[in-house]
């Protein structure tokens, strides 16, 4: 059979079959189609339908006789498979499209170009803003540095007229590091407001040793960004009280020291309300460490640990690493999740206080690794705070625990030998363990680990054995009690029958008697 131009190629780059006008078979037409095109293209091929199939309907006279003429001869056609026959013959369905799932398809470059170019143009901005970035950043830096050394070459130690030559500014050695360090210790000043010209390059201020009764709103001044900032000294100054909005603008200050001060942050100190201010410390956001050793006034409230912990939680201190609450005469923690809200705690110190046991949470500090509990007023230690710290040393993932019980005035008698049992064999580690001391009649010293410790052993072996013989003579004693009174059951169980028989009757005859009242009562209530 002559197929000429089978296919052919447009003017748009398109392969068109040219299918004979002779071939009116479809089926012709799709073999045509399988010998020109290889599978790829047959999946990409298209195929234009201009008469598609459609449903053929005759039209009968109602009741005519030739209804159930063609449809007797249809139904035989379909039974006996010509409709089938001439199905297949006649028409065929298009060609399958077999993808390969193995098989390699071509990209080219040109294809993926655009997205390509538009990745890359992206990665080039965000180099270029991050270069710009750091540009700037070290820019801002060097001109700190540079005006600050002008600073100190043109007018010495001038911090400018707004210090009013009171205080000293410039670069200093403050630890072991040098820094642009404004210092105005001891010069007596009565309010903070020479702090709001500080200059912008300060990056420590030590603000000590004047007399500020109350750090007002926006110390530093309302729209100053000290963004240099980072240690804050402003211990000694009888500070009583701290206004919630006093520390703005200090986004990069790292250590806070209050220091010495007079502090009444409980609501109900003097019967006033207004010194309690929950979010005093908020906007020190990179805060790492806070220094409040005698910070907080005499005969401080006992709620001091409920308002340290509203402190804490509505300052969101999350980066806090180490606090100092030293010399505050705390006797107790009464709200035991005080430190709770502190997850980055690393240093807690509550030495020189007045604390006789461990009566605070420690075990939600996952991160603490120093417990300072020096010259306070522990006569011994408790299991439970033993066991507490043990808790918390076997949940740190390579962090020791360390704690420091350095000069209390431990008791040299038995009731430190579950203290000098748990040195030996924790995993806790006591600080100057050697050297732990005790007193014996609250005068001479004697070093824990070289007591004789063989008697409490002994008496507390003692107490064991005295606790299991006591538990088994009360067992055996109330086993002896249950057989008797079973004996006494058993022995007298006719006379015991003869006085419950009547009640057991009385009683069955009462509910009788109530059940049956019950069942004619019943129909009225349906009346």
């Amino acid at each position: 059979m002559d197929r000429p131009n089978q296919w052919a190629v447009d003017r748009f780059g398109y392969r068109i079959v040219h299918l004979l006008s002779r071939h009116h078979n479809f089926k012709v037409k799709f073999i045509l189609t399988l010998e020109s095109f290889d599978l790829q293209e047959i999946c990409e091929l298209q195929e234009v339908i201009l008469f598609p199939f459609r449903p053929l309907h005759m039209v009968l006279p109602l009741g005519s006789p030739l209804k159930e003429l063609f449809r007797v001869s249809v139904r035989r056609l379909m039974e006996t498979g010509v409709a089938q026959y001439y199905t297949n013959k006649f028409y065929v369905e298009r060609p399958r499209c077999v993808q390969n799932s193995y098989a390699a398809v071509q990209i080219k470059l040109s294809d993926i170009d655009g997205p390509f170019w538009m990745l890359a143009w992206a990665a080039g901005v965000a180099f270029a803003l991050l270069v710009v970035e750091n540009v700037v950043h070290r820019m801002n830096y060097l001109y700190g540095v540079v005006l600050a050394l002008v600073a100190s070459a043109v007018s010495g130690d001038d911090c400018g007229a707004g210090f009013r030559g009171r205080c000293n500014c410039g670069m200093r050695e403050y630890n072991s590091k040098t820094s642009y360090v404004v210092n105005c210790t001891d010069e007596g000043f009565r309010d903070t407001d020479v702090l709001e010209h500080m200059p912008l390059q300060a990056e420590v201020l030590i603000f000590t040793g004047n007399y500020i009764d109350e750090l007002p709103w926006n110390v530093f001044g309302a729209m100053n960004d000290l963004a240099n900032l980072t240690i804050v000294d402003m211990s000694n100054n009888h500070i009583r009280e701290i206004r919630g909005k006093a520390y703005h603008h200090v986004p990069n200050v790292k250590r806070l020291i209050l220091n010495h001060n007079n502090l009444s942050i409980s609501r109900y100190d003097d019967d006033e309300y207004n010194h309690h201010h929950p979010r005093v410390f908020s906007n020190f956001i990179n805060l790492m460490e806070l220094h409040l050793t005698n910070a907080f006034a005499d005969n401080t409230s006992a709620e001091l640990s409920a308002d340290l912990h509203d402190i804490f939680v509505s300052s969101n201190l999350t980066k806090l690493t180490k606090l100092h609450l030293e010399q505050n005469e705390i006797i107790q923690f009464n709200d035991k999740r005080v430190f709770c809200d502190l997850p980055s705690l690393m240093d807690l110190h509550l030495g020189d206080n007045l604390l006789k046991e461990i009566n605070f949470n420690i075990t939600c500090l996952k991160k603490l690794r120093f417990l300072d509990l020096e010259r306070n007023k522990f006569e011994s230690v408790r299991p439970h705070d033993m066991a507490m710290m043990d808790t918390l040393a076997s949940h740190h993932d390579g962090i020791k625990l360390m704690v420091d019980f350095t000069f209390n005035p431990l008791n040299c008698d038995c009731s430190i030998f579950p203290l000098y049992e748990w040195m030996s064999k924790s995993k806790v580690t006591v600080r100057n363990r050697d050297n732990l001391m005790c007193f014996r009649n609250k005068k001479h010293q004697e070093p824990i680990l070289t007591l004789n410790m063989k008697k409490c052993q002994k008496v507390r072996t003692g107490k064991r054995d005295h606790t299991v013989t006591l538990v088994f003579v009360l067992a055996c004693l109330s086993c002896i009690l249950i057989v008797l009174v079973g004996s006494l059951i058993y022995v007298s169980k006719d006379k015991l029958k003869t006085l419950i028989t009547p009640v057991v009757d009385h009683v069955s005859k009462k509910v009788q008697y109530t059940s049956i009242k019950d069942e004619e009562a019943a129909p009225e209530q349906y009346v």
